[in-house]
């Protein structure tokens, strides 16, 4: 076990344990996001007017509602897009970033830990010509792929199940996805002031 991995609050744990622990969390957010009807339905101007009448827990709520969002591979654009509805654009993009990257790094984690171990990619070319690129400059790609992707659930696991560090990760998010946010926030605002 590396530094790193002792910090983790389930480093004591056995892998069955980390993975039952992860999925129970898992269940108690989507539990206590739902007693408070955030996600009882698929009408966003539904969603809109309870998170807005939870008042400061509503700012809680959708934060949680990246995290539950990206779970449910809800499109990350549409969940910015609520965030400035509700709250507009200044605070709507730090929701964002920070709901954002709180849910890319929850998954990230939950699906390193459910999954054990990394991914052994085959030996095929083209694959392992990206793996090792990803390799030397992890943060850099990192970086790009959030800037890109943004809140993809499907690079969030490629990424997870990749050998890069957690820290590289991490780093990698933060320094691509909010430039990301600001930019489709004001591209957002603009065209919702037209």
């Amino acid at each position: 076990m590396n530094v790193l991995e002792s910090l983790s609050p389930l480093a004591h744990l056995r892998a069955p344990s980390k993975r039952l622990t992860v999925l129970l969390l898992a269940v108690v957010v989507i539990a206590v996001i739902g007693r408070f009807g955030v996600v009882s339905t698929a009408d966003v101007h539904a969603v809109r007017a309870q998170i807005a009448a939870m008042g400061p827990l509503g700012v809680v709520a959708m934060i949680a509602l990246f995290s539950i969002g990206t779970w449910l591979w809800v499109p990350g654009l549409l969940l910015v897009t609520l965030s400035v509805m509700i709250y507009g654009p200044v605070l709507g993009a730090v929701i964002s970033i920070l709901g954002g990257l709180l849910a890319m790094n929850y998954s990230f984690l939950a699906i390193r830990t459910l999954s054990g171990k990394t991914l052994d990619i085959p030996d095929q070319r083209i694959l392992r010509f990206a793996l090792e690129r990803l390799e030397a400059r992890p943060v850099m790609w990192v970086a790009l792929l959030r800037a890109l992707f943004w809140l993809s659930p499907i690079t969030t696991s490629a990424l997870a199940v990749s050998p890069i560090r957690y820290r590289d990760y991490a780093l990698g998010a933060l320094i691509g996805f909010p430039p990301a946010v600001v930019f489709m926030v004001t591209v957002l605002h603009r065209s919702m002031t037209m």
